[in-house]
């Protein structure tokens, strides 16, 4: 669930007033580099709705989304927690459904790195991009 190390403590509020401070919380991760590039993003927008997909981009063709990849639906807040740790945080346990299938996502975000957020169980860190278009 959480980063090892961290200390949690209950705080639905804290978590709330996390994600409505995000607004739009727009989040992409690059999985190669190179000529060839893949990147995962995910779209958490404020009205509960999320979005998943994966983009390949080259300098030939430019920017293609992976119309396969995309999962979509909506999220709401389970739980929160804060932590003093790595400069203090805050932990989103986010409930979400999509295609009719119910799961959780795991959000955390450290305060002395706002650009980036830890998602899912195994903490992948993705980058903070609030001007990136949702283009799936």
């Amino acid at each position: 669930m959480a980063p090892r190390g961290l200390t949690l403590t209950r705080d639905d509020d804290a978590a709330r007033r996390a994600m409505a401070a995000a607004g739009d919380l727009k989040l992409e991760r690059y999985l190669s580099s190179g000529a060839t590039m893949d990147i995962a993003r995910a779209f958490f927008y404020a009205n509960g709705v999320f979005r998943f997909y994966r983009v390949t981009w080259n300098m030939v063709m430019g920017e293609r989304c992976e119309a396969d990849s995309l999962r979509q639906g909506t999220w709401t807040l389970k739980e929160g927690h804060t932590f003093p740790e790595q400069g203090g945080g805050v932990l989103a346990k986010l409930g979400v459904v999509a295609n009719g299938q119910a799961g959780e996502e795991v959000l955390v975000a450290v305060h002395n790195d706002p650009s980036k957020v830890l998602v899912g169980s195994a903490n992948l860190v993705f980058d903070v991009n609030p001007n990136m278009n949702d283009g799936c």
